[in-house]
């Protein structure tokens, strides 16, 4: 993911860009679909909300709320595992 700021309000968010041509085409696209539906439908104070999602012809762009947390493998670093 990468840091992004929306130009009308200066807010930031995460963005995960994903490449359409990766692992075939087809099977891809239906992961990247199956990734978005879930995204939509999830409501959790502990997952990251998908804020908008669009593509172009290269890559698909998922917009998620930017967490100012460590990551996962950050906090597995520290902690060695996980309760």
């Amino acid at each position: 993911c990468v840091q992004v700021t929306d130009q009308t309000d200066d807010k930031k968010y995460a963005m995960k860009v994903i490449p359409k041509v990766a692992n075939g085409k087809q099977r891809c696209m239906e992961k990247i679909e199956n990734e978005i539906s879930i995204l939509v439908d999830m409501d959790h104070p502990s997952v990251a909300r998908m804020h908008r999602f669009f593509e172009d012809e290269e890559n698909v762009y998922i917009v998620l709320e930017l967490c100012d947390n460590k990551s996962m493998i950050d906090l597995l670093k520290v902690r060695q595992r996980l309760t």
